[in-house]
């Protein structure tokens, strides 16, 4: 597997591990398979190809390690939560937190360029429900909550639907 695995592309390699996960997930505990070797592979292969990747796609990895239970503190620590930290959609200086986002994606481009307070604080939850589950964290981990945690009052709108959100948030941090 570790061969061919390096014939993919980052792409290819963040749908395989995606497709895996969500299969993971889906079977019933007793069908769960231990394809651990097959999950490194496919992790050491994608270290290697996601500097292209965007916050969106540097968080479905995350997502994917949490759902698989494979942590890999030198993978998670070293690479993934410092290319989240430095790609984090943040407000654009120019307008209202509300009307205007902006993405910072790698240099393929890939992800959304602009979106509203909502999409921001969903992005940020996702992140969060993650963080909050890491068995430790790193210096990176403790600076990427604190900023979230910070940007979090300005994703609020007043009669928004992020409200329930936010207060999922708060929870989370307790």
């Amino acid at each position: 597997m570790e061969r061919r695995v390096n014939e993919f592309g980052g792409t290819e390699l963040l749908n395989l591990l995606l497709a895996l996960s969500r299969m993971q997930v889906q079977l019933p505990p007793d069908k769960q398979r231990k394809d651990r070797k097959c999950w490194g592979s496919i992790l050491k292969a994608l270290r290697r190809r996601m500097a292209a990747f965007g916050f969106i796609q540097n968080l479905q990895i995350l997502e994917c390690v949490i759902l698989l239970n494979y942590y890999d503190s030198i993978f998670i620590h070293t690479k993934l939560l410092p290319s989240l930290l430095a790609k984090k959609p943040s407000f654009s200086s120019s307008s209202s937190p509300a009307s205007q986002l902006s993405f910072h994606q790698g240099p393929a481009g890939a992800g959304t360029s602009r979106g509203t307070a909502e999409g921001i604080l969903s992005l940020y939850l996702r992140l969060l429900r993650c963080l909050v589950r890491l068995p430790s964290l790193s210096q990176t981990a403790v600076q990427l909550l604190q900023e979230v945690v910070e940007v979090l009052p300005g994703t609020f709108i007043n009669g928004s639907q992020g409200v329930p959100a936010i207060a999922e948030a708060i929870h989370l941090l307790h």
